[in-house]
């Protein structure tokens, strides 16, 4: 089931892509590296850790729905502040 899952994950990636692919291109490049960004903190999350891999493909099935039905003029970024 896993590997099925990994597969899933794997056309949720190649369908931002060639989303991506079909901006303009100064969109094209931080639309790209966010996406490479995000999947890449999902492959961080523990397999065992279900809930947190759930709320990661779900949030990434919305914002690839959202990415297909809008037209994204700007794709910025917010980080917030760690206490100290």
């Amino acid at each position: 089931m896993q590997s099925s899952f990994k597969f899933e994950v794997l056309i949720m990636y190649r369908h931002y892509l060639k989303l991506i692919m079909k901006r303009p291109l100064g969109m094209r490049e931080s639309l790209l590296i966010q996406t490479r960004n995000e999947f890449k903190r999902g492959a961080k999350i523990p397999r065992k850790n279900i809930p947190e891999v759930d709320h990661f493909y779900s949030t990434a099935e919305r914002k690839l729905h959202e990415l297909r039905e809008s037209n994204i003029e700007r794709v910025s970024t917010f980080t917030p502040r760690q206490k100290k």
